[in-house]
């Protein structure tokens, strides 16, 4: 088109654009960034356990979890949701900790059988595996399809992960390796010291002080789900958008009148109704204008009343009329021939179909919705009429224009998203405390009243203390940093897990296991805590979330540690 009409400029403007625009910007950073934090972790398994046989075992267990996972939830649902795609990728975050845990667990070992390996270090895997399963499995009895579908993501990537740990790394990983003493000696005498730390008197002031602290950022706690937060407009389609409307002077606007009847005569009528009451000032203001098939064609009822008041003020003489047309510029002939046709009654008025028919409705054919299916009235026709210049005041009042108005609904599309996120934000908040009592009561099952309160307590300080962060600083809750939490909650309880059961298992071994949680944390930094650095705001919201929950409780995992002091090997 450039070349053949090398004076056009072609213009854009639409919801579809924005939504492609934004979704190409996303894809993108989160290829960069999964490409950043890939290689990061290559570096770190590689540093960490000097083979690329233990990275290529990590990353084949991953990669068996997303493939299952992805199989799954195309089998269960048919389709894929992209909060699915963005939160389900945190089971390279997650599922690559039980590889992890078994390698550190087989070098410590001092040339033992992988396959002895794997069952010393079971028992720790299965319950990490117990708690994100029981957290998840709250998501499955939702009523909302994106989190049921991240739900059965979650479940069956890490299961099949924990299975390919349990069964197929073990034979894959036949020659025994030495442990690296002095990076294991060093770990635990740091671990050592710092749980030492962790477990005094003061330390448990200082505990309950900074709890005290975080209550009076809990109550500055907001919540905020303008779907205008979440995304960053292209600036070059908003500059595209800014022409097409100074030029034509029609907006994309997000929030229109859906106007139904039981016949094109009855929404036609109503629509001319709601155009006189929308001419008035609304809220103290008034609009910008409005766009309405009633423009173009109006009903037959209101075509005969201005053919009537037509034919009383102006063609009541007609040699008055035709030299007033003669005088405003008309040929003579064409004069005559208006007031000849006008002096014929028509046939028929001009009629919907009729108008859609002409090729100059094509920019205005979106307000005629046409036949429409409707619960208890299958045959409704509908029509959309759209404001323009509305203002975030005005939003109520043309909200309860619409519930006064009989077949007529205000529908606000930002407005509309908006309380769906705040739905699904609520929900988030009930399966984090829900996903909580069932870890607490497996962590006492297995660990005792006591111990079980110490294992959960590094997780929940560091939902507190994200929340206290939050409130302190400001920043509005949305539904991603409730996302982000639920990961801090599966990845951050493995910590102590780990910990515990490695201390458990074998003393000698705690440095390795230290070392190996400390890479996965790590890991998971690189792969989501990179987000926080991202220029879209979802993405941004999530990485800075995780990033901040993932160190705390990292940090404060020996608190689940048994206080009995023993020394490293």
């Amino acid at each position: 088109m450039a070349r053949t009409f090398p004076d056009v400029t072609l213009v854009r403007t639409g919801a579809v654009f924005y939504a492609a625009a934004a979704r190409s910007a996303s894809e993108q950073e989160l290829h960069r960034i999964g490409i950043i934090s890939t290689l990061g972790i290559a570096l770190l398994m590689l540093w960490v356990f000097r083979s690329p046989r233990f990275l290529l075992l990590g990353f084949l267990s991953t990669g068996i979890g997303i493939v299952f996972a992805l199989a799954a939830t195309m089998l269960v649902f048919g389709k894929l949701h992209l909060l699915t795609l963005v939160f389900g990728a945190s089971l390279i975050g997650e599922a690559v900790d039980y590889s992890i845990q078994y390698f550190v667990g087989h070098l410590g070992a001092q040339g033992q059988d992988a396959r002895r390996s794997a069952r010393e270090v079971r028992p720790a895997l299965l319950v990490a595996l117990a708690t994100s399963l029981l957290g998840y499995a709250i998501l499955v009895g939702v009523p909302f399809p994106a989190l049921r579908q991240i739900a059965c993501f979650a479940i069956a990537g890490i299961g099949a992960a924990f299975l390919s740990v349990a069964s197929l790394l073990p034979a894959l990983l036949t020659n025994a390796q030495r442990q690296p003493y002095r990076t294991y000696d060093r770990a635990a005498r740091w671990l050592g010291r710092w749980q030492a730390a962790l477990t005094r008197r003061g330390a448990w002031v200082c505990l309950a002080l900074i709890a005290a602290a975080a209550v009076p950022g809990w109550l500055r706690l907001t919540s905020d789900d303008d779907i205008h937060l979440l995304i960053q407009r292209d600036p070059d389609l908003a500059r595209q958008e800014a022409f097409v409307r100074e030029a034509i002077g029609v907006e994309n606007s997000t929030q229109f009148f859906v106007v139904k009847g039981d016949s094109t005569e009855q929404v036609l009528q109503r629509a001319e109704t709601l155009q006189h009451k929308l001419e008035l000032p609304i809220a103290g203001a008034s609009l910008k204008g409005v766009q309405s098939v009633t423009q173009f064609v109006p009903s037959a009822h209101q075509q005969a009343e201005d053919r009537a008041r037509l034919s009383k003020r102006v063609s009541a003489d007609p040699q008055a009329l035709r030299a007033t047309l003669t005088d405003a510029g008309f040929r003579p002939e064409i004069a005559a021939k208006y007031v000849t046709a006008f002096e014929t009654p028509p046939s028929d008025p001009l009629t919907v179909d009729a108008w859609l028919a002409m090729p100059w409705s094509q920019p205005y054919r979106h307000l005629w919705l046409g036949q429409v299916s409707s619960a208890g009235a299958p045959r409704m026709f509908a029509a959309i009429v759209i404001p323009t210049g509305v203002t975030s005041a005005q939003l109520p009042a043309l909200a309860a224009l619409a519930d006064a108005t009989p077949g007529i609904r205000f529908v606000d599309k930002p407005a509309s998203v908006a309380r769906l996120f705040a739905t699904y934000r609520i929900d988030s908040g009930w399966w984090l405390a829900g996903a909580l009592s069932l870890i607490l009561m497996l962590f006492c099952v297995r660990y005792g009243v006591a111990a079980g309160v110490r294992v959960t307590l590094p997780v929940v300080c560091a939902v507190g203390i994200t929340f206290a962060v939050y409130g302190y600083a400001g920043i509005p809750l949305n539904l991603f940093h409730w996302l982000a939490l639920m990961l801090v909650l599966g990845v951050g309880a493995n910590y102590a897990v780990f910990l515990r059961e490695g201390c458990a298992r074998q003393r000698a071994d705690i440095g390795g296991v230290w070392v190996g949680v400390l890479l996965s944390a790590s890991t998971t930094l690189l792969s989501f805590g990179l987000l926080g650095k991202s220029g879209m705001p979802v993405l941004r919201s999530f990485g800075m979330t995780l990033a901040l929950g993932i160190v705390i409780a990292v940090a404060l995992a020996p608190l689940g540690m048994p206080t009995v002091r023993h020394r490293p090997s």
